[in-house]
């Protein structure tokens, strides 16, 4: 499309044509060109630009109907009488219309007490509406708050749907401050009111979409009453949305993600409710466009940003707050809702309403951005006495040439400060490029794929190289880019690259540092995904300590830190503590961050992992389903934040739940996202598509299991994961349902190979996973070596762990099985005592694992091998 100030096309012009030009037939559209647009070929060309991105789903789509709100289009039908009864409703007046239908005023009529209501009428012909009408009341019916209108009444009138809500008498909240002058506090007040049945709906997992002045009534008592959800959307991943080609929306107040037809979530609300804070407090709405072309208007809209609040105070005047009132930090707080990008604006409405507490308080807000001057600033409006002491100290004691050799040596250090972040910057600039230009294929031999972990690699080397003579500055970023590499999967290189962060860090600030806790928390979390259990304890105790000992011990990063270790002591069978550390962290996130922060909710699905282990099924799946909703409704359905969730709930779908419908829903979805968001290497699709091929496998498709085995294969990245393991178990348990005995034992002897390299011969997992493979190779025939494999494992396992630990069972049970195989049973019959001796110390005799070797010790002494 042109650009909005091409002088050659009359947009005046534009902006009347293009209404008409979408609603002619397509048949028609090249006449109408023609004959409007002889001798302006810049409007046609565009105009057919617009025309044909009117196929996407945008503003333009909807351009015409937004142009008519308010028209009256409902010509030819009469309003009902007064006194027509409707349900048990008597009509008083008429009080509004519209294109769906009228509003009335209506007084209880059935004699059982005296009520007034507003009746929402449908017209007969207005089908169209009737799904979103009923959306309407459906959402309705599920809110209830003192600062929403509610539902009383609901059915049909003839043919006409209709419902009846709360009468609310009052004027919008910016009338009702504009005209009674009200002071700022006085404003906010009903603004948190506002803010307490945005938050009450999102809650409930509605989004409204449609804040406006108008749908905000403040009654006389001044209090406020959220109306018209008939727009609303319902976050429920089981109900289907509304079309969007029906959306509607006020433009004053949409967000750019509405104007652009984009993903609507609660930060939508939180912008509308940034407009509405504008509105009521600086007398007028952000932009001004006067006689814009709508097209112009919109380009401004999702271009640029609003001028601050307290500027159209000041234009104003009458009815707006005085400017230097909303200077600074309510200018912050509103930017901060007016944010063009969603994830910008505040996480929560309660988010929104803490910063306007702390700006009550005088604290510092977090939607302002600024160093120690900003917060001293704050310190001393809040002690203006003290302060204003404190000078009259200092000019007596600094009066005169030491009062100016002071101020020199300020500016010199300030200077000198400057120079300093200015050069930090040119060297992280360099750093940046020097990244990017290994990146350009005109600079490479040959044209290569290459994945983000595999750059952000060669900007660790980078940095190594370039940035030796700035310590503070070089552990800061190999602290940022090991956390990177272990986001992206590559977790041996991310817990190199901190652990070296960890070094320089603690030898420039210390081992007890706040910088320190930072970055052992972080390597903590990628040894925790290596399998290091122990070390990852380690490390983020230490994390917590320096936070407690700080004064800090409920702070966010402390919270990151019992995440970490209610994570880890779950893999160590510590489940009361683990799940302590886990509410504690839920706690002080939801606190902190809010219920809905992508932090908080990545605590809550933990939490959930730790549910699975404690088998508490639909504990587990109801958490997930309330992780998946609150994630739809902060980040959207594309967010890569649902991997995880969706994942976990087709596995649990196909497993425990037994629900393969469900499982075929999900896991599809999950691979989708996995593959959009991380491309076709990585752990997180890898675990997705082996899921989705033990389902086909249990349903039976084994040519479907194969392809998607060999997928979750090729998915792998080469950097370490522990996912390896599950993976090729799963497929090495597929292979020997299919008698493909050694294509089983090479998936069994890489995940040895794999548990000896990673977690080392001191850890009991890699000599379960030797057991294991020993399993397999009696199988093929090669019992000599198995017998030799399992017996030096079982050794290792009862030096590690010692011989009447429980782990020993499953050593003592495969190499029965292998002595079996080579029909020597007396031996195979006492490792299966020893067996049954250990499992009857923690389990009942009805334990599975107790009949499973009891099973296979009657048929050794039967002189039978074991089952296949």
């Amino acid at each position: 499309m042109a650009a909005q100030n091409d002088p050659s096309i009359d947009w005046a012009k534009l902006e009347r044509l293009f209404p008409d030009l979408l609603e002619s037939p397509a048949e028609r559209r090249a006449g109408f060109l023609d004959r409007h647009c002889r001798d302006e070929p810049a409007l046609r060309a565009e105009l057919e630009a617009m025309l044909a991105a009117s196929e996407r789903d945008s503003v333009l789509d909807h351009m015409p109907q937004v142009r008519a709100q308010g028209v009256d289009g409902t010509d030819g039908i009469q309003p009902l009488a007064a006194d027509t009864r409707v349900g048990a409703w008597r009509i008083v007046r008429m009080i509004g219309r519209g294109g769906m239908g009228e509003v009335y005023l209506a007084q209880r009529a059935d004699g059982g007490f005296a009520q007034q209501a507003a009746i929402k009428l449908l017209h007969g012909d207005a089908a169209r509406h009737a799904q979103r009408f009923e959306e309407e009341r459906r959402i309705l019916a599920q809110l209830s708050h003192p600062n929403i209108a509610r539902l009383l009444d609901g059915g049909l009138h003839g043919e006409r749907a209709w419902m009846a809500m709360e009468f609310i008498e009052g004027r919008s909240i910016t009338e009702h401050c504009h005209s009674r002058g009200l002071p700022l506090s006085a404003r906010l007040k009903l603004f948190h009111q506002v803010c307490a049945a945005v938050a009450h709906a999102h809650a409930s997992l509605i989004i409204h979409r449609d804040l406006k002045p108008s749908n905000i009534l403040v009654n006389d008592a001044g209090q406020v009453k959220l109306l018209d959800f008939g727009i609303a959307k319902l976050i429920d991943p089981n109900v289907a949305p509304l079309p969007t080609h029906t959306t509607a929306f006020t433009p004053d107040h949409a967000a750019p993600e509405q104007i652009e037809g984009g993903q609507v979530t609660t930060a939508t609300d939180i912008y509308a409710l940034g407009v509405v804070l504008y509105e009521t407090l600086g007398g007028r709405l952000p932009w001004s466009f006067g006689d814009t072309p709508l097209s112009r208007a919109i380009d401004r809209l999702l271009r640029e940003d609003p001028p601050p609040m307290s500027g159209a105070a000041t234009e104003v005047g009458a009815g707006a707050v005085p400017a230097q009132e909303l200077q600074g930090d309510l200018d912050a707080v509103v930017a901060r809702c007016l944010r063009r990008l969603p994830q910008d604006r505040y996480a929560t409405v309660q988010a929104l309403q803490e910063d306007l507490d702390r700006h009550a308080r005088r604290e510092p807000v977090l939607a302002r951005q600024g160093g120690r001057s900003y917060v001293v600033r704050l310190w001393l409006r809040r002690h203006r006495m003290f302060a204003a002491a404190a000078a009259v100290a200092c000019l007596s004691l600094l009066a005169g040439l030491g009062l100016a050799l002071w101020q020199a040596g300020i500016a010199r250090e300030r200077a000198q400060q400057a120079q300093q972040q200015a050069q930090r910057a040119a060297q992280v600039k360099d750093l940046v490029l020097s990244i990017f230009r290994e990146q350009d294929p005109l600079s490479r031999g040959k044209a290569e794929n290459r994945p983000p972990a595999k750059i952000i690699g060669e900007g660790v080397r980078a940095l190594n190289a370039r940035l030796v003579n700035d310590p503070a500055l070089h552990g800061e970023l190999m602290d940022d880019l090991g956390e990177l590499q272990t986001n992206v999967g590559d977790l041996q290189g991310g817990q190199q690259t901190l652990a070296t962060a960890l070094q320089e860090r603690s030898a420039l600030y210390g081992n007890d540092s706040t910088q320190a806790a930072v970055t052992l928390r972080k390597l903590a979390f990628a040894e925790q995904l290596l399998g290091r259990n122990d070390e990852a304890r380690n490390h983020a105790s230490r994390a917590l300590d320096i936070w407690t000992r700080n004064k800090q011990p409920h702070s966010i990063e402390a919270a990151r830190a019992k995440v970490i270790l209610g994570s880890v002591l779950v893999n160590q069978k510590e489940r009361d503590q683990a799940f302590a550390f886990s509410r504690a962290a839920v706690d002080d996130l939801t606190r902190e961050l809010g219920p809905n922060h992508p932090e908080t909710i990545d605590a809550l699905s933990r939490q959930v992992r730790m549910l699975i282990q404690a088998n508490k099924d639909k504990e587990v799946e109801a958490g997930l389903r309330n992780i998946i909703a609150r994630i739809e409704a902060t980040e959207g359905r594309e967010s890569a934040r649902l991997i995880t969730p969706l994942t976990t709930l087709g596995w649990m779908s196909l497993g425990r739940l037994r629900n393969f419908d469900e499982a075929e829903k999900t896991l599809p979805r999950a691979i989708a996202l996995t593959r959009r968001h991380y491309g076709d290497r990585s752990d997180r699709l890898a675990v997705a598509l082996t899921h989705y091929a033990v389902l086909k496998w249990q349903q039976g498709k084994n040519d479907a299991a194969r392809a998607f085995f060999a997928q979750a294969g090729a998915a792998m990245p080469d950097n370490g994961s522990t996912i390896l393991s599950m993976v090729l178990v799963n497929r090495a348990e597929f292979h020997l349902d299919m008698g493909e005995f050694h294509a089983a034992e090479r998936d069994y002897r890489r995940v040895f190979d794999f548990k000896r390299e990673t977690l080392g011969e001191e850890n009991m997992e890699t000599w379960l996973a030797a057991s294991l493979w020993g399993r397999v190779l009696a199988r093929e025939g090669k019992v000599r070596e198995a017998e030799d494999v399992q017996r030096n494992a079982l050794a290792q396992l009862s030096r590690i762990v010692g011989a009447d630990d429980y782990t020993n069972v499953t050593a003592h049970f495969t190499l029965a099985e292998t002595l079996a195989f080579a029909h020597r049973f007396d031996e195979a019959a006492d490792q299966l005592e020893r067996c049954l001796a250990l499992i009857a110390r923690k389990h009942s005799t009805s334990h599975p694992d107790y009949l499973e070797a009891k099973e296979l010790l009657e048929r050794v002494r039967q002189g039978k091998p074991p089952l296949d």
